[in-house]
């Protein structure tokens, strides 16, 4: 099953891989490595099921992250077999977690599962948690003993917004003792074991039920809000509009309002369809009454709220490192967060990755690395290492760069290319913090992106506009919406000549 996808970098090859994951191949991207096997069959998946319900605790023990930090983990879990003609298993668990012998902290989660209950859906129920994870089947075999061993693969964020990757390999042997191993890479690396005790779940701590009590209370009140028929039209709407292969985002208005440090802002985006670009089908309405606070929403030209999510500043995280959980349909939907600069060349990148992780699914949007935009500001940056004679061959660089049109990618947490962004004219050299939002509309090509995926982007987007209307202290943001993605040009160019040395003797590599 293969394809061919216009880009924008070029036509893409495309195929599909066993659980219809799209994977890309082209000089740039970075793939998902495509994982083929044979999946076990529906009566395997059936007994592996009911293998794994039960009560599960971690194996005693402490880890160390980095070699440095002390963590011990005191995890426990149940997992409920289906009711009724339904293949879903739920599933709870509870982690006291204790850092550095005296940080303790205790957190709570609630998921559901199918397939035999190997592939989950998992979010915090913590108040503020972030912590939203899924996974999918990569691999199943038997080894030497006629064990089940069925790995699969855990993306996400967790509790504090950092992005997680790990592997769960599920054991089950034929005697019914059963064993789940994760191993971690992100946010650290970190091994860890659980085992089950007990065939039949066990009741969890006072603390995980007060939580879980006050959790469904929450939930209730946000429903009440607003009738079920007008979110479900005012979704059904959105996703119709967000069904087109491109949108375009038209040129934002910034009002400001107060003379207190940073003013109240008021950032509002117009969506439209190519075919009706003056009638905006959708508006998204960013309010930022501070620095690091801001509350963001999707609405039909009607009026009606579709997704919502607010940012808190929080003292030891600037806004550019923030998280923030976002509703769709008065619903939590995810997650929406930045990452670390990306680098090419051994030179930072002038821009973050945005990152939207969903139920099932995530969107990486971050700027396009070897656009010829960025070809010029990686070639300017080669000079810093001359300094004052350099500065005009950068400057000069800078100035050419500006007359690139920006463009940016979304991909998969896993690298996949799944579709592109893309400003023509949008000037950031010498521009104030006032400036940086985008003067024309830009295209927003949505590629081969699943319903989910194309939420998570439109969320992403708007938090980088979100970033990028801030201050000239506060950019970031992978493009933003064509917002400033990463600060203005100064400090841009001052990380370039920080690096310029190392740039130099990699792309001579």
């Amino acid at each position: 099953d293969r394809l061919r996808y216009s880009s924008l970098r070029g036509a893409q090859d495309i195929h599909f891989n066993m659980s219809d994951h799209v994977v890309t191949q082209s000089n740039t991207a970075q793939p998902e490595q495509v994982m083929m096997f044979t999946p076990p069959s529906k009566e395997v998946m059936d007994k592996l099921g009911k293998d794994l319900v039960g009560h599960w605790e971690s194996v005693p023990g402490t880890k160390w992250i980095g070699g440095c930090i002390p963590l011990k983990v005191d995890y426990k879990m149940n997992v409920y077999a289906p009711t009724g003609d339904e293949d879903v298993y739920l599933n709870e668990s509870e982690a006291d977690v204790t850092c550095c012998f005296c940080i303790k902290m205790h957190r709570t989660t609630t998921g559901r599962s199918s397939s035999g209950g190997l592939s989950f859906e998992e979010i915090g129920q913590d108040e503020e948690s972030l912590h939203q994870l899924s996974s999918r089947t990569v691999d199943h075999m038997r080894d030497d003993a006629g064990s089940n061993l069925v790995t699969c693969q855990v993306d996400g964020t967790d509790h504090d917004g950092l992005r997680v990757s790990r592997q769960d390999t599920f054991r089950f042997s034929n005697t019914g003792d059963a064993t789940i191993t994760s191993t971690a890479t992100k946010p650290y690396a970190v091994k860890w074991e659980l085992k089950k005790v007990s065939r039949v779940p066990k009741p969890l701590s006072d603390r995980f039920l007060q939580k879980k009590e006050q959790r469904a209370k929450v939930l209730q009140n946000s429903v009440q809000i607003v009738s079920d028929a007008d979110i479900d039209a005012a979704v059904r709407f959105c996703d119709d509009v967000l069904s087109a292969p491109t949108l375009m985002l038209l040129p934002p208005t910034l009002e400001k309002r107060g003379s207190v440090f940073g003013k109240h802002r008021t950032v509002t985006y117009p969506v439209a369809r190519i075919e009706t670009p003056d009638a905006p089908a959708l508006v998204v309405k960013i309010e930022i009454p501070s620095r690091g606070v801001w509350d963001a929403s999707v609405l039909t030209a009607s009026g009606a709220c579709v997704a919502r999510w607010s940012q808190k500043a929080k003292w030891y995280k600037p806004p550019s490192r923030s998280c923030a959980l976002f509703e769709w349909g008065c619903k939590r939907f995810g997650v929406v967060g930045v990452e670390e600069n990306q680098h090419r060349c051994g030179v930072s990148a002038p821009g973050q990755a945005i990152y939207a992780k969903g139920p099932t699914q995530d969107v990486v949007f971050a700027e396009d690395l070897y656009s010829k935009r960025n070809d010029w500001k990686a070639f300017g940056g080669k000079f810093m290492a001359f300094y004052i004679l350099g500065l005009p061959c950068m400057a000069y660089a800078h100035l050419k760069a500006d007359g690139e049109p920006y463009e940016a990618l979304f991909k998969t947490f896993r690298g996949t290319e799944i579709g592109g962004f893309k400003i023509e004219k949008h000037r950031q050299c010498c521009v104030s913090g006032d400036d940086s939002l985008p003067k024309t509309e830009a295209v927003v090509h949505f590629g081969n992106m699943t319903a989910e995926q194309r939420r998570l982007a439109l969320v992403a987007i708007m938090q980088g506009a979100a970033l990028a209307a801030h201050p000239s202290e506060g950019g970031g943001g992978g493009g933003g919406g064509g917002g400033r993605p990463g600060g203005d040009d100064a400090r841009g160019a001052a990380r370039l000549g920080r690096c310029a040395v190392k740039a130099r003797r990699s792309c001579r590599r």
